[in-house]
């Protein structure tokens, strides 16, 4: 059961260290995976985290 552990909107603003603002405007947009629960409730499994975290991964520039 652990894997299907869900967290917040402000709960993923707090983890990436963003507003929560953010959050909502990259739902809004469908810039970032999530479940939606319902019509209102949005929330964050260990996986949609994992791949948010990959989508913004960028690779340092070598010279």
């Amino acid at each position: 059961m652990e894997d299907l552990e869900l967290i917040t909107k402000e709960e993923l603003a707090q983890l990436f260290r963003v507003p929560k603002s953010f959050v909502d405007e990259a739902v809004t947009a469908r810039q970032i995976l999530f479940t939606r629960l319902g019509k209102r409730y949005v929330r964050f499994s260990r996986e949609n985290v994992r791949q948010i975290h990959e989508q913004g991964f960028e690779p340092a520039m070598t010279a």
